[in-house]
């Protein structure tokens, strides 16, 4: 074999192949992109419930019954105000997180 049909056999077998199967893979690996919002939506609820236990503030598991204690804290001046500004930053990134979520549902299938 001479030196340029080794080259031209070597970059053949390093060239890219198509992308779509590797985006199909990915899919399949780690699940629609709505599916990662709604993960990450889960996983920030868990971390605040965790955060909220280390100062004796229970909360139950369930979207509905973090998002409750979240207004409840924003506005209870009984709070100190760190745990309210803590609170309206969390309430924010949800929304944000549930707003990638509504649009997805716009979207065909």
């Amino acid at each position: 074999m001479h030196g340029s049909q080794q080259i031209v056999r070597a970059s053949a077998r390093s060239a890219p192949k198509s992308s779509a199967p590797n985006v199909r893979s990915h899919f399949q690996r780690h699940g629609s992109s709505q599916e990662l919002w709604k993960a990450e939506r889960t996983a920030l609820f868990n971390r605040v419930r965790g955060l909220l236990a280390e100062f004796g503030i229970v909360v139950e598991v369930g979207a509905s019954k973090i998002r409750r204690k979240l207004a409840e804290l924003e506005s209870d001046e009984a709070y100190p105000q760190s745990i309210q500004l803590k609170a309206q930053s969390v309430r924010a990134q949800v929304e944000v997180l549930d707003q990638r979520l509504a649009e997805y549902e716009l979207w065909p299938v």
